[in-house]
């Protein structure tokens, strides 16, 4: 499910941050270290949707559901968690 995650991540929000450990020294001091910024935020995206992807892998509930089908309610739910937290609108849905 972490494999589908990391995909969407990459694919639909452009963002491809990878385990702090796998970062090299000039990497990891070029982080942003506040959310205010396009980075800081992708990077609050990405750490926010990696917790709750974790966290979903421990409930009976979600064990049974499609990897990636789960991998894209956590990002949703990621999305609109980082809404409320920074009262910015990330999610538009129009209906026709």
């Amino acid at each position: 499910m972490l494999d589908f995650l990391r995909i969407q991540l990459k694919e639909v929000l452009d963002i491809g941050f990878m385990a702090n450990t796998s970062l090299k020294k000039e990497e990891k001091e070029n982080m942003p270290s506040t959310s205010d910024c396009v980075q800081g935020r992708k990077l609050l995206i990405y750490k926010m949707a990696l917790y709750l992807a974790k966290l979903s892998q421990h409930d009976y509930e979600l064990s049974g559901r499609l990897p990636s089908l789960v991998a894209v309610g956590v990002l949703y739910v990621a999305l609109k968690i980082i809404e409320q937290l920074k009262k910015m609108v990330l999610i538009t849905c129009e209906l026709i």
